[in-house]
């Protein structure tokens, strides 16, 4: 009666669509049962979870099964981790994840500190997630309003679209992207990152942002494990003209 286990093949089960409303956790991918084109994931939550990072509102984008946009994850334990600076270790910092800084503030920890209004919609040729998350982020912030709202555009890109409403403007924004592979400029408004075995494009607008690469030099054994790269790099998207509403858009394809 165990034969069908002993004589089944293991295979990964490739979702196209998935979504989990209590966590507020969705992914998309172009195909069915296959690793070809793109896949999305993306969080909401509140950040007050089991082993937390500060990351209302990240994602990760996947090219052909490879990483591009990426999520750093957990690194070696020590008696920091557990502690009362755990949020001074840069894996575990939103500025270290794919979302926003406003105002130049970070998101904070604690459960009050969650996205709202969060939504989800799978079609045939697309899957979008849609999230506020101006409450994961302290009142120096001054932000009432960051509705993020991530669409897969099977075969094609990620579009993201930041619609923003601030009380106060005292510093620019910055969009957060951590890729893993060799990140640079090509140009005014295109970034290139390439993980040596496939290639992604990141396009923006040069007269609404402008854009700035960090490599981070790391010497943390298990993000070694995790990437399999001693540098990974950050990418940061500087918003040039103050406003106190308004909306960003980009594309990774």
């Amino acid at each position: 009666q165990y034969n069908i286990y002993t004589q089944t093949a293991p295979a990964e089960p490739l979702l196209q669509y998935t979504c989990l409303p209590n966590l507020q956790v969705s992914t998309a991918r172009s195909k069915e049962n296959s690793t070809d084109g793109l896949f999305l994931a993306v969080k909401g939550g509140h950040n007050g979870e089991s082993h937390n990072h500060n990351d209302v509102g990240n994602f990760i984008i996947y090219k052909d099964a490879e990483p591009l946009i990426i999520d750093i994850g957990v690194g070696s334990y020590t008696a920091q981790t557990f502690s009362d600076k755990r949020y001074e270790l840069f894996n575990c910092r939103s500025a270290y994840h794919n979302v926003p800084l406003i105002n130049g503030m970070e998101q904070h920890e604690g459960k009050q500190y969650r996205a709202q209004k969060v939504k989800f919609s799978n079609k045939k040729k697309r899957a979008t997630m849609s999230l506020d998350i101006a409450e994961a982020y302290p009142k120096e912030a001054c932000v009432d309003k960051w509705q993020r709202n991530i669409r897969l555009n099977r075969g094609k890109e990620v579009i993201i679209t930041e619609k923003y409403k601030l009380r106060e403007y005292r510093q620019p924004t910055e969009i957060i992207l951590i890729c893993c592979g060799k990140t640079l400029s090509d140009g005014d408004n295109k970034i290139v990152i390439d993980n040596g075995k496939t290639q992604g494009t990141l396009l923006f607008d040069h007269h609404e942002l402008t854009a700035h690469i960090e490599r981070i030099d790391h010497h943390d054994t298990v993000i070694l494990y995790s990437w399999q790269q001693r540098e990974l790099y950050r990418i940061r998207l500087i918003q040039r003209t103050p406003s106190l509403t308004g909306k960003i858009s980009y594309l990774v394809k």
